[in-house]
């Protein structure tokens, strides 16, 4: 698990250090404070292949479709990842590991005789090293690799000598909806597996009236279906935000065994009476799958429950975090857990 985090040059960030990291870690404050950015900085940590994670953010922001007219490292999607499109810099993030190990990503557009000759043997197609804007990733994680983004001909490219899945964590996205013939896929394999007990129990704390699911095919693609209770099945698309929350999240930390799970706005969809009960699941289960979670809220409640979750819990794994930012720095004001109950008992606010 991360120990701590370090950002430099990224997003809005000049820099930002975050210390004591712990399994559940969540982070509140003001709009545009950054908060996001550190779940995409963890995301870009996590993976093997940088770049190709690179271009999912790019598609969550709204930059994948970016028509490529002019061939200037500014005007490329990858530029919105240096601070002030200062692409002449350099993006460092860094992460301390309980492994004793320190991860590294570097993203720059300056190109080393190292990175021309990684180029060169990934076969790049009509590159022009010397005129041809490129984003180069170097990561040192258990051994130094490089992965690149390049445009031709309008369309971005990238090296694909990395890893053949991105799934080495999971990065939950606010305000988008889960692939419901993916949502049908996991809970088969997972009925192979374990069977899909967990996840109904889990989604019944949401809706009560919820008995069981099922993979329906009959109609085309795979679907999953609820019975809840009446004389036909109901397609989970129907059931409400609050199930495919719940079920969005469960799935992340049952198929992210020992790595890692980001999470954005963790309340959406939840009614905040039962936010309780979603963080004491949330605890246990990245407990008993050694997963370590990030999340993002702007919720008094769901801070608090999320606090008394882990007093709960026994060991209070937990650090809470308010995330504040001026001319680009970066500051994580950390909640220890004696002075998060004091906040809470006088009715502070702690957002």
């Amino acid at each position: 698990m991360y120990t701590s985090l370090s950002i430099k040059n990224f997003r809005a960030f000049q820099t930002l250090e975050v210390e004591g990291l712990k399994r559940v870690n969540l982070f509140t404050g003001r709009n545009n404070s950054g908060k996001t950015s550190v779940l995409e900085a963890v995301y870009l940590l996590e993976g093997e292949h940088v770049t190709l994670r690179a271009k999912r953010l790019f598609a969550t922001r709204g930059l994948a479709a970016v028509p490529f007219t002019k061939y200037s490292a500014r005007t490329m999607p990858w530029a919105t990842l240096f601070r002030d499109l200062g692409v002449d810099g350099e993006v460092k993030i860094s992460g301390g590991h309980d492994t004793g190990h320190n991860l590294e990503v570097i993203l720059t557009t300056s190109l080393t005789p190292e990175d021309k000759q990684f180029l060169t043997a990934a076969r790049a197609p009509r590159l022009d090293l010397d005129a041809r804007p490129v984003l180069i990733a170097r990561r040192a994680h258990f051994g130094a690799k490089r992965d690149a983004l390049w445009v031709v001909d309008g369309v971005m490219e990238s090296d694909i000598n990395g890893e053949s899945s991105l799934r080495v964590s999971s990065y939950l996205v606010a305000g988008t909806k889960p692939d419901h013939v993916e949502l049908a896929r996991d809970l088969d394999e997972l009925e192979v597996v374990r069977g899909t007990a967990p996840v109904v129990e889990a989604l019944r704390l949401i809706d009560p009236n919820l008995a069981g699911l099922k993979t329906l095919t009959n109609t085309g693609p795979p679907l999953v279906h609820a019975d809840m209770g009446g004389a036909t099945l109901l397609p989970l698309a129907v059931v409400g935000d609050g199930v495919l929350r719940m079920i969005e999240i469960v799935f992340a930390i049952l198929q992210n065994r020992e790595k890692v799970v980001l999470i954005d706005e963790i309340e959406n969809g939840f009614h905040y009476s039962a936010l309780p009960k979603v963080w004491k699941l949330i605890h246990a289960l990245a407990k008993e799958y050694n997963v370590q979670v990030f999340a993002v809220t702007h919720s008094q409640e769901c801070a608090v429950a999320a606090h008394q979750a882990a007093l709960a819990s026994g060991d209070y794994d937990f650090k809470y975090y308010r995330i504040e930012q001026e001319d680009g720095v970066g500051r994580a004001f950390a909640f220890p857990k004696e002075i998060m109950q004091t906040a809470i008992d006088a009715d502070l606010e702690v957002r």
